[in-house]
């Protein structure tokens, strides 16, 4: 107990500069996020906060500053703001702020109060542990990043016509220019785990290529594939956001 307490007034006191005694009314979800912005482009890393408080507007945004200091990333919050134009259905306050690779250390700040995490970011895997939390929640303590040159596989049918998704399945792994790849261990993985929304929804599968033109043999394939079976419902979805799809 006294060497946590120890721990809490050196920490407040390392970061008491970054303290304004702004703060949001609310406690705070978080989690790491490639996000896929147009197509070709690399994954962004992010980091996207949601507000436990549901306001009156779908729309509000969390208005943060944010600081490098060694390898700590600060993020102190100062508001959450209601947009000109707010849509009528209620929700949280959501902010997506960008995440710096180089660090170790994650300091958030609301009022006086201060939440420290520590991170640890490879090319694989994003983990996050507690040192001292209060009104922040990691809501994954693992993520997979994006692997490079893979695709999901993705398909959606209704019961009389399973077959499609093994059929097509086998195709892929058949492929030589293709290799399955699994997340290993505990951890939310980037891709959709699985279709939703028909009769017969099955679990994702994922591969790996080695060249961009490889994944569109994989579109030639699906195309080729499409042309016997009509009522196929499958999306191909690369690391790029690049998609080919039969609905």
């Amino acid at each position: 107990m006294i060497l946590n307490l120890k721990y809490l007034l050196k920490s407040k006191y390392k970061y008491i500069k970054y303290i304004t005694g702004d703060s949001i009314s609310t406690n705070f979800d978080f989690m790491p996020i490639e996000l896929l912005i147009g197509v070709d482009n690399p994954p962004k890393l992010k980091i996207k906060f949601v507000t436990t408080k549901i306001f009156s507007c779908f729309d509000y945004s969390l208005i943060s500053t944010n600081f490098i200091k060694g390898n700590s990333f600060i993020i102190r919050f100062e508001k959450a703001v209601r947009p000109r134009y707010c849509s009528a259905a209620f929700g949280p306050a959501k902010s997506m702020i960008d995440l710096p690779e180089n660090i170790n250390q994650l300091v958030i700040i609301n009022g006086n109060n201060i939440d420290i995490y520590d991170i640890n970011i490879n090319k694989e895997l994003i983990s996050i542990s507690s040192k001292k939390n209060k009104f922040t929640n990691c809501l994954y303590p693992q993520t997979f990043r994006y692997p490079k040159n893979t695709f999901v596989y993705i398909c959606k049918n209704n019961l009389v016509n399973e077959y499609i998704y093994n059929d097509f399945l086998k195709i892929l792994r058949d492929n030589h220019l293709f290799t399955e790849h699994y997340f290993e261990g505990d951890g939310r993985i980037p891709y959709p785990d699985r279709s939703t929304g028909h009769w017969s929804n099955y679990p994702s599968r994922f591969f790996r290529y080695k060249n961009e033109s490889d994944f569109e043999k994989a579109k030639k394939l699906l195309d080729d594939f499409a042309k016997k079976n009509k009522e196929a419902k499958i999306l191909l979805k690369n690391w790029k956001n690049r998609k080919y799809s039969v609905w």
